[in-house]
């Protein structure tokens, strides 16, 4: 005799089931009813399944619902159970919820909460309940990961750039005119040294004066409450060149000089002049400002400016001036003539230069320094 599986089915013809027994053919008119009767109670109207849906007391894998289920009432549901209020009218579900996922107590101390995101935000990685406020995270901006309470301080205005103040020329900052400042960051680049100049030539005589050193450069972070009410500003000037001499040195930058704070970037020295020759000769390029000589919290030296070479009667023009912290260096002169201005803050100068019959020349002036200070609240 056929059967249909191991469906509820009656032990006595009657029309109540008992699980597990089986369905047989002179049975199944009165047995299909009482089975339809049966699924019906297991499930509310219109709910779909793509396999078997309960299992014990919670879905299975790949069960699929589109009305709110209700208690599976073959018996007290235990507390891993899906409940009436954890899954809403027309969810659907694609593997079974475990139980961790629901919380019938509350949402965890942990969770991100409406306080923890603003509108607008998105985030792809779970947020601590500590990482992220409500003014850390601004309307319609989004995290990709999770941020530190101290990534964005920054919306609350701290630590922001007031002002950037350029000094090319002595003078003083006055804190009052910031009430605001917190904090401010000064810059130093002490001046460039001027190139070496050379005497007269004659006949295949040539000469070419050593190159003018770099300035130092020098920083400091400063808290405003540090401060005098006004305090002295020093922008270094470049060394001058001087006919058939050494160059003079760059002059120092500095801010607040003789304070507890105070910062100061030491200008380049002047290179050395050449005699006219046609003898093989090299005269000595003026050394950078120095790390040793300055002051401040963060300090580099100026770049060397290069030797004047003569090799028999004739110069090697390719060397170049000491750079300044912006860079800034040149060349000597292509042919004869006074050599060239530094061509940036903290520049040295390029040498003089004879190629022939000519006139004493002079170094290049050393290019000026400067003071930068920035401003913060």
């Amino acid at each position: 005799m056929p059967t249909f599986g191991q469906y509820p089915s009656p032990n006595d013809g009657n029309d109540d089931f008992t699980p597990g027994s089986t369905i047989q053919s002179n049975e199944a008119d009165g047995n299909f009813a009482a089975l339809s009767a049966y699924l019906n109670s297991q499930f509310v109207d219109d709910a779909v399944t793509a396999v078997a849906s309960l299992s014990g007391d919670r879905l299975v894998d790949d069960s699929v619902t589109d009305q709110q289920l209700r208690k599976f009432n073959a018996g007290t549901p235990g507390e891993a159970a899906v409940q009436t209020n954890c899954i809403e009218d027309a969810a659907v579900t694609i593997e079974k919820i475990d139980p961790s996922v629901i919380f019938p107590g509350g949402v965890p101390a942990n969770s991100v909460g409406s306080a923890q995101i603003i509108d607008g935000s998105i985030a792809q990685v779970d947020m601590d309940d500590d990482s992220v406020g409500t003014d850390q995270l601004r309307d319609g901006e989004v995290a990709l990961a999770k941020l530190a309470t101290d990534a964005t301080n920054y919306i609350d205005g701290t630590g922001q750039l007031l002002a950037r103040l350029y000094y090319t020329a002595n003078n003083t900052f006055t804190k009052a005119t910031y009430p605001t400042a917190k904090y401010i960051v000064v810059q130093c680049i002490g001046a460039g040294g001027a190139g070496g100049g050379c005497d007269a030539a004659a006949g295949s005589e040539q000469a070419l004066g050593g190159f003018g050193g770099g300035g130092a450069y020098a920083e400091r972070k400063i808290n405003t409450s540090a401060l005098s009410a006004s305090e002295s500003v020093v922008v270094g000037l470049g060394g001058t060149g001087v006919s058939n001499g050494d160059g003079n040195d760059g002059g120092d930058s500095s801010f607040a000089l003789g304070q507890g704070y105070q910062v100061m970037a030491q200008g380049g020295k002047g290179g050395t002049k050449m005699n006219s020759g046609v003898l093989s000769v090299s005269v000595g390029g003026g050394a950078g400002g120095t790390n040793g000589a300055s002051i401040g919290e963060i300090k580099s030296g100026g770049n060397a400016g290069e030797n004047g070479t003569r090799i028999d009667d004739f110069v090697i023009p390719q060397g170049t001036s000491g750079a300044g912290f912006y860079g800034g260096s040149v060349k000597a002169p292509s042919g004869s003539g006074n050599g060239e201005v530094g061509n940036g803050p903290g520049a040295g100068g390029s040498g003089g230069r004879n190629a022939g019959p000519s006139g004493a020349k002079s170094g290049g002036n050393g290019f000026n320094g400067r003071v930068i200070i920035e401003v913060y609240s």
